[in-house]
């Protein structure tokens, strides 16, 4: 087993780690995250900070309106593209998401 610090959201089964969760996963699980870049980078100088402690910080930050697109949330029965567009509308990197996975890091 290896303790790993997660860069994206992730959902394996019913449980959904957030950025910046150290999770105990075994070798293959391991590999198969760092691959699809879900993992920070170790070698990076800065980590990923928990959703909590960004959440709070984020209040402050201003949002350019010229550059956000609304889209309106899809169903749960909505097909996965739908899915994907709203997700990257705010700011969710979707390469290998699932449908579940895309839902989750939406809530």
């Amino acid at each position: 087993m290896v303790k790993v610090t997660l860069a994206k959201h992730w959902s394996p089964e019913d449980k959904l780690y957030s950025p910046g969760s150290v999770v105990e996963v075994d070798d293959d699980t391991a590999q198969w995250l760092k691959s699809c870049g879900a993992l920070v980078d170790a070698s990076a100088k800065s980590a990923v900070k928990p959703v909590e402690k960004h959440k709070a910080e984020s209040k402050s930050v201003e949002k350019p309106e010229a550059a956000t697109v609304e889209v309106e949330r899809p169903a749960r029965a909505a097909l996965i593209d739908d899915w994907r567009k709203y997700a990257e509308s705010l700011g969710i990197v979707t390469k290998g998401l699932s449908k579940k996975d895309l839902i989750a890091a939406t809530q």
